[in-house]
């Protein structure tokens, strides 16, 4: 099916067992509005919002184990730049960041099922660059330092205190 600037609508695709896979509505041939992807059990799997044929605002994607439970977050904030949250399934902790221009940009964190932070990362158009640090008890175990996803030397390992080459 070609869509054309007149299509208006929703607009609904099935798998071969007829059950519908996702909903997105258009208008004059573009996506526009409501959109929701469902999982081969029917279960709504992700949500969000079209505005000129561009994702928007927050998209939500659901596991469900066997309840729904939200697992990923996207936040579309403009200009290329992407907020993202995703539950981690087996720990139950979270991994925070954002993307520019669909790359790993500024810094991330990862916290464990009680909410303490295990890591932060920073990146720069997708590689690590800034400060590297892991976390244990709330406290800086490993810290170290690179520039365009090299390392800039020594890594400092604190309960030792012992510098190690990374």
């Amino acid at each position: 099916m070609s869509l054309t600037e007149s299509t208006k609508g929703i607009l609904k695709r099935f798998d071969e067992k007829e059950e519908v896979i996702f909903e997105v509505n258009y208008e004059n041939g573009i996506k526009e509005g409501e959109a929701f992807f469902y999982d081969s059990d029917g279960h709504l799997r992700t949500k969000g919002f079209y505005l000129h044929d561009k994702p928007t605002g927050t998209w939500s994607t659901y596991l469900y184990t066997p309840k729904p439970k939200l697992y990923e977050e996207l936040s579309y904030l403009g200009q290329g730049l992407v907020r993202y949250k995703k539950t981690e399934t087996k720990g139950m902790g979270f991994v925070e960041g954002f993307f520019l221009n669909e790359m790993a940009h500024g810094e991330w964190k990862k916290y464990n099922y009680y909410g303490e932070l295990e890591s932060s990362r920073s990146f720069r158009k997708g590689n690590y660059h800034g400060p590297v640090k892991i976390y244990k008890n709330n406290a800086v175990i490993i810290e170290g330092q690179f520039a365009y996803g090299d390392s800039t030397g020594n890594c400092v390992n604190f309960p030792k205190n012992r510098p190690f080459k990374s």
